[in-house]
């Protein structure tokens, strides 16, 4: 079970989360492409069916940032309010790379 968390003290829920939690069909995964960098920045992958986006997340920046999408090359930045609730902004975020996948296929 993937297990990836990061917290701010301005945030009232952590990024990432288990696998267990699901926003939408997507869930966080253990993946070759998680990485911890410097300054707090993780990549963290989600997972839903056959689809994957690896997205980097900053203790310092409310925003994801685009990786990968299904194992290519992605760019993007996904900007979220802190003061909503996590699932809110999953919910929103999985909108935003299901998106950006459309788009990558078109």
């Amino acid at each position: 079970m993937a297990r990836i968390a990061l917290r701010s003290a301005e945030q009232n829920w952590n990024i990432g989360g288990s696998s267990d939690e699901e926003w939408k069909g997507w869930h966080h995964v253990e993946s070759q492409d998680n990485f911890w960098g410097c300054g707090n920045n993780i990549g963290m992958t989600l997972q839903k069916g056959d689809m994957t986006c690896t997205y980097r997340a900053s203790y310092y920046h409310p925003d994801f940032s685009l990786v990968k999408l299904n194992g290519k090359s992605a760019s993007g930045s996904f900007a979220y309010d802190r003061s909503k609730s996590k699932a809110e902004v999953y919910n929103a975020f999985v909108d935003f790379i299901e998106k950006q996948i459309t788009e990558q296929n078109a």
